[in-house]
């Protein structure tokens, strides 16, 4: 059977759908390995997924990194760093590794993959959470916050975009690929991307614009499989009261969590509901006072957890996003950065979900009132159960191992 190089870089929510595949892959006959930073072991381990450390901890160097609500030029400039420390890994390793894959995957900052399956005359993919990271006049460039914009306007922003690109990444790139024996490339980010694209979000919120290069493969959000159910003392908070509002921000960082979390505490209390705070990267309720109604958990299975809940509010991420959509209640989505702002544009349009709050924006009104609609709204409550089952009865792991197989590999 096939030999598949999957190379994973970043947090654990941009790696979490990418092992999933490979575990499901492995389980039907594939020869895959995942290579990426030290975060990814314990999730590859989890997985039973064979796995070759290929990078630094991810989620050290997002802990660490300026806030990009609040620094985005330091938060940008930390980012470069990091990536290219990380593609200088991949590329002295990832050539010996790869040697004889039928294919290479790469996941959110593998930037060598493309070049390194090149070098070795083998097919390449890249794996995208959302539609965003393509180049269309259909919407802006990652780094716009508003989609509310014209073509032209949009257009403008990839020209922007690529500009920033490839002053941070070309000369990184060109100089290995210079090594591997590789003219050098104009635009880094296309080629970062390559021409093939699996693209691993829902198409009920995340549709596939006319105008891109790329060959796009929309196979649907992966679910993860349970490996753990949820504390005790967390099932018994659950079924203490009625059903409450999970609150969590994933691996968005806060340099004021304990504001974060005075927001939350007073939204809670001024809508009458019991919450559920994720402490998340933020470290939200460590240190500020909560609410005797309000539990705090840390890591937990999502898939699990929500719906048992009243309500969602979360960053927008595409895994969280996808999760809230197939527990069937409402979310709220409050974005903090990037392709999240193209989930909180989208998801209220479904009508699952009350209008999106911004980061920026967030205050204690702002946050009850939209968990009130949540609540209360019945007829947002059965679009959510409908969209529910109709994700529930699509089967994303077959489709993407068909793409794999017939579109990817030969």
């Amino acid at each position: 059977m096939s030999k598949i190089v999957v190379l994973a870089s970043g947090t654990r929510g941009d790696v979490q759908p990418a092992v999933s595949l490979v575990s499901y892959l492995g389980s039907r006959g594939y020869d895959v390995t995942v290579c990426g930073g030290l975060n990814i072991k314990d999730l590859a381990e989890a997985y039973q997924c064979p796995f070759i450390p290929m990078g630094t901890d991810n989620e050290a160097f997002v802990a660490r990194a300026p806030d990009p609500t609040k620094q985005p030029l330091k938060a940008t400039r930390a980012l470069r760093d990091y990536v290219i420390q990380e593609m200088g890994v991949q590329f002295s390793r990832l050539p010996e590794k790869a040697g004889g894959a039928d294919l290479i995957l790469a996941v959110t900052f593998g930037f060598a993959g493309a070049s390194v399956a090149q070098a070795l005359k083998i097919p390449f993919g890249y794996i995208a959470y959302c539609p965003q990271v393509l180049q269309s006049s259909r919407h802006p460039a990652l780094y716009v916050k508003s989609h509310r914009h014209s073509k032209m306007f949009n257009r403008m922003s990839w020209l922007f975009f690529k500009v920033l690109i490839n002053a941070s990444y070309r000369n990184c790139i060109n100089t290995n690929r210079a090594r591997l024996g590789l003219a050098p490339v104009r635009d880094c980010w296309e080629h970062i991307l390559g021409d093939k694209i699996l693209l691993l979000c829902d198409r009920a919120y995340a549709t596939i614009p006319s105008d891109i290069r790329q060959s796009c493969y929309h196979s649907g959000y992966l679910p993860m499989r349970h490996h753990d159910g949820l504390d005790e003392d967390l099932l018994e908070f659950i079924e203490a009261g009625s059903k409450p509002v999970y609150v969590g921000f994933g691996s968005m960082t806060a340099h004021e969590p304990q504001k974060t979390t005075q927001i939350v505490m007073a939204a809670a209390k001024q809508a009458g509901q019991r919450i559920v705070l994720s402490s998340g990267w933020a470290g939200l309720g460590s240190e500020a006072e909560v609410n005797p109604d309000c539990y705090v958990v840390g890591k937990c299975d999502h898939a699990l957890l929500f719906p048992m809940m009243a309500a969602i509010v979360h960053h927008g991420g595409s895994g969280t996003t996808a999760t809230a959509a197939r527990a069937g209640v409402p979310q709220i989505i409050i974005p903090h950065m990037t392709d999240q702002f193209y989930y909180a544009e989208r998801v209220p349009r479904l009508g699952i979900a009350p209008a999106s709050i911004w980061r920026k924006k967030l205050t204690a009104n702002r946050l009850a009132a939209a968990i009130q609609t949540a609540v209360s709204d019945r007829i947002m409550q059965q679009q959510c159960r409908t969209l529910a089952e109709k994700l529930g009865s699509h089967d994303s792991y077959a489709l993407a191992e068909k793409y794999i197989r017939e579109a990817f590999i030969k």
